[in-house]
């Protein structure tokens, strides 16, 4: 997956430079990654095709179905920064258009993605969930009482 989702960017840096961390507030319920979609939108490209860089430009990198925000979704690399600039005006517009709509829904963006978001109030905030796991009876066992 590296030739998509990491082109220019080395796997063992990925904690170091913040795009993934230990623990996730994902695993909390707290932090939603979205872009926009168009109603009228085409249907996302075949999953099967093979890989393309993020960083190629809307039209090259495999079609999501989203506006242009300059990267692909989940693009650990530079060019995925909320404020790059140098993905271009109609992207970067669109990236501060998807930030300011969020953040009046009571989110805060991640400086290092664009399509990252986190509650501002999160209930668990820094805390993660200690809970046993267990598989689930199947449909025809009865369960222990």
């Amino acid at each position: 997956m590296k030739t998509e989702f990491y082109p220019r960017t080395d796997k063992k840096q990925l904690f170091a430079l913040g795009f993934l961390t230990k623990p996730s507030a994902h695993s909390r319920g707290s932090t939603v990654e979205l872009g926009i979609v168009p109603i009228a939108s085409a249907p996302p490209s075949d999953p099967l095709q093979s890989l393309k860089a993020c960083t190629a430009p809307k039209g090259e990198r495999f079609e999501d179905g989203t506006i242009d925000f300059g990267t692909g979704y989940d693009c650990f690399d530079v060019l995925g920064h909320t404020s790059n600039t140098l993905v271009g005006g109609i992207a970067l517009h669109n990236r501060q258009t998807l930030k300011s709509y969020l953040k009046g829904a009571g989110f805060r963006p991640y400086a290092k993605e664009w399509w990252h978001f986190e509650l501002f109030n999160e209930p668990f905030d820094g805390h993660g969930f200690d809970f046993e796991v267990s598989a689930s009876p199947s449909s025809n066992e009865t369960p222990a009482r």
